[in-house]
């Protein structure tokens, strides 16, 4: 990977990280749903008028903006607001990553190798450490409500598997449509209009030039720049040297979660996180096989340990005296 591609792909994981904290302070003079509504509507205003509309049936968009939009979003700001912090957030987002793996195996018949198998496992491991640590601090619920989003995500992703757009960045922008109108209607509902007014009246309060900065960092930094970047990526270098960027996402919402709003880091809650890194990377890197020697010089011996099957019948295979040729890739 080039150096400036590799410079914008900080970049993107630096701006997917810091989103956690970002949101965790608008939250502070607004709703979770009518943050969610407001972040789309910036996105849905440029998709609209400079993006053109992919080539999708308009029910394949309003499911995967309602997936990818409504339902992650909503279900990660929801648990964020009721006491979830925002380093373990961006972690147990991560979740997605193994609910894709099973969601592909039971919708799409797909066939994960042995490798994805044991990033699931430790995926999983991670997660449960994670949670337990969380539900001795305090509550159950916020940890459950992000698994919720981390399920949304995945969803997402099967449904953007079955779309198979050929331009997904188009569809990434073209998607935000679907969340702005039924989130501010779920916004009076839920809430209530005195609190989805005051919400609204935050962006010109003594508190404005908070809210107007999390608002464009969340709708212009986080989703449109960062996904153009990561689109680009991915349709530039291959899935498996792209992909196991996005591991260092918690990372960075751990360490600024960290830093920033004083999130205490135990030791159990770091070696979780470093298992269940380990094990997305395992997930999203493509596997490749060992580069054995095509000629192997077996000794005769070997073929005598078995009388049958394979083992057997090398009694009767000559052995090759030529020289180990020389690997010229290494993995």
């Amino acid at each position: 990977m080039r150096l400036f591609h590799q410079l914008i792909g900080a970049l993107c994981i630096l701006l997917w990280g810091l989103q956690f904290i970002v949101a965790d302070a608008a939250m502070a003079h607004i709703s979770p749903i009518l943050l969610v509504a407001l972040r789309f509507i910036p996105v849905a205003i440029i998709a609209v008028l400079f993006v053109p509309r992919p080539a999708v049936k308009w029910r394949w968009i309003l499911l995967y903006g309602t997936l990818m939009g409504s339902l992650e979003f909503g279900f990660l700001f929801a648990a964020m607001r009721t006491g979830l912090p925002t380093g373990l957030s961006s972690l147990i987002m991560q979740v997605s990553a193994p609910f894709t793996v099973i969601l592909g195996v039971l919708l799409l018949r797909q066939r994960p190798s042995r490798q994805v198998l044991i990033g699931l496992v430790l995926c999983l491991i991670g997660l449960g450490g994670a949670s337990v640590q969380r539900a001795e601090a305090t509550s159950l619920l916020p940890v459950l409500l992000c698994i919720l989003a981390g399920l949304a995500w995945a969803f997402g992703n099967i449904t953007a598997a079955h779309i198979r757009s050929d331009r997904p960045f188009a569809l990434a922008m073209w998607m935000s449509i679907a969340v702005p109108i039924p989130m501010l209607i779920a916004a009076l509902v839920v809430d209530g209009p005195a609190v989805t007014a005051a919400g609204l009246a935050s962006f010109v309060g003594p508190e404005a030039l908070t809210m107007w900065l999390a608002l464009g960092f969340l709708s212009l930094l986080s989703s449109a720049i960062a996904t153009g970047i990561w689109t680009m990526l991915m349709s530039t270098y291959p899935a498996s040297q792209v992909a196991p960027l996005a591991t260092l996402v918690p990372v960075v919402g751990m360490v600024t979660g960290h830093v920033v709003a004083g999130e205490e880091l135990t030791a159990a809650t770091i070696v979780a996180g470093c298992v269940m890194v380990a094990g997305l990377l395992l997930v999203t890197m493509r596997p490749r096989p060992f580069p054995w020697p095509s000629a192997l010089p077996w000794p005769r011996a070997f073929g005598r340990l078995s009388r049958f099957g394979r083992l057997g019948r090398a009694r009767r295979t000559r052995v090759s005296t030529a020289p180990i040729p020389v690997v010229a890739d290494t993995l």
